[in-house]
């Protein structure tokens, strides 16, 4: 599991945020990524947006590292959870409920509807504050010039929550299609609502949620009017997925709380979740021969699970075990070739071993990973330092200048990506890549001038 430092600055619309977990947390909410995780919500997403008519292939999820209790769309058809929503659901049918909302929005074109929303709204405060300030000099009351600005501003955002709202029954509307489009209960989905009902009246006036999705009892009416009705609401969660939900839950608590993880998934607990979050809270403690020895029992059990493995590797590699941490890593990737996150973590530890033949392998594992995702600043990071130390000048300068394109210093990309055409043979791959990188670059300077 890898944190990404990177703090978040989205305007947090509800039609609409794990390197390990274990390697530090920075201020603020941070991006993280994790090969299982995003198995899983990956899972749940595809046949609800093959309901709603939509690629998976283009829809993103991304995690984000908060205690916050929420979720939403922005960015296009981007779809972020919060740790501590994820953490906050009870079984998989309440996270795939609040999944089946946010695909609503997508599908209901809600962002820029809302975008156009808060336009039309930010106006209409504006233009009333504007009236109102020059009646008030007009007349010589100030005061009275200011009251009705404010009462402009208060009309313009409850127009703009009264439409947050509307959009807010549109994606159950949606979410509940989708859910009978699959045979799965809204069940979960009620059970979430209500729980977030309760919450709603205890929580401060600034909580992300509450902001972003207006509940109301009209909403959870609606939704449980739809399960009394359903010939699905009975349906229990998919096995496999509520496995699964159980291990994401379990694999955060050990991350995130470790203590507290130990407290709730004591010894005693012999479900293969309960152990496998103690195993990670062990690990992130300290205790790294206990977790590795409950680790290496649930390996026995799911000889054939890459997740495993990776974090075998991953506890090795960062208690100094890198060579040990090498099979491991090479398992996981075996088991599960077609994951970014595994290769990533697989290079990483095969650039930090020194051979030789192992900075081959490890551009080859980088490659592999590029092909699958090529929008991972700290792949091209591994790749700059894996080819360098292969004596590849030309290739790891355009490395650099990929990451630094991504994360969006376009001087240095520029920079690195010049740098590398002087070094590499004309029309040769590492050069195609450089001068995709200068076009990307000048994109993104005309987009910033417009």
């Amino acid at each position: 599991m890898r944190v990404i430092a990177l703090i978040l600055s989205f305007v947090m619309m509800a039609a609409p945020v794990l390197p390990a977990l274990a390697q530090g947390r920075s201020k603020g909410p941070s991006v993280i990524r994790d090969a299982e995780i995003e198995h899983t919500l990956r899972t749940y997403a595809e046949p609800l947006l093959d309901a709603a008519g939509l690629s998976s292939q283009a829809v993103r999820i991304i995690i984000i590292d908060d205690r916050v209790i929420n979720a939403f769309v922005s960015g296009g058809q981007n779809l972020f959870f919060y740790t501590g929503l994820l953490r906050a659901t009870d079984t998989a049918g309440q996270l795939y409920g609040v999944m089946a909302h946010e695909i609503g929005h997508i599908a209901g074109g809600h962002l820029i509807a809302g975008q156009a929303a808060m336009a039309n709204a930010s106006r209409l405060a504006m233009i009333t504050g504007i009236l109102g300030l020059a009646a008030g000099v007009a007349s010589g009351h100030a005061d009275a010039g200011i009251a009705a600005t404010l009462g402009g501003m208060s009309s313009a955002q409850s127009s703009l929550m009264a439409f947050t709202r509307e959009q807010e029954a549109s994606a159950d509307t949606a979410a509940l299609k989708f859910l009978d489009a699959n045979g799965l209960s809204a069940q979960g989905m009620a059970d979430f609502l209500d729980k977030l009902l309760k919450m709603e009246g205890t929580s401060s006036a600034d909580d992300a949620f509450w902001r972003s999705h207006p509940l109301t009892s009209q909403r959870v009416n609606q939704v449980r009017s739809h399960v009394s009705d359903s010939p699905y609401a009975k349906v229990p969660d998919p096995p496999e997925w509520a496995e699964s939900h159980a291990r994401m839950v379990a694999k955060l608590d050990g991350f995130i709380d470790p203590d507290r993880a130990l407290v709730k998934y004591t010894a005693a607990d012999k479900s293969f979740a309960g152990r496998y979050g103690r195993a990670i809270a062990l690990y992130r403690t300290g205790k790294i021969e206990d977790a590795l020895t409950l680790l290496d029992s649930l390996i026995k059990l799911e000889p054939d699970n890459p997740f495993l493995y990776e974090l075998r590797g991953q506890i090795l590699f960062e208690n100094g075990r890198g060579k040990e941490a090498l099979a491991p890593y090479a398992k996981s990737v075996s088991l599960m070739p077609d994951s970014d996150l595994l290769q990533q973590g697989y290079a990483h530890a095969l650039v930090e071993d020194g051979d030789p033949a192992n900075l081959t392998r490890a551009v080859d594992a980088l490659n592999r990973a590029v092909a699958i995702d090529g929008t991972e600043p700290f792949t091209w990071h591994l790749m700059a330092i894996a080819e360098g130390r292969l004596g590849h000048d030309g290739l790891a300068v355009v490395a650099l200048a990929e990451e630094s394109l991504l994360n969006g210093n376009l001087k240095d990309a520029e920079g690195q990506a010049k740098r590398g055409l002087d070094l590499l043979p004309a029309g040769s791959q590492g050069a195609l890549r450089a001068e995709d990188v200068l076009a990307d670059v000048s994109r993104q300077k005309a987009l910033k001038k417009n």
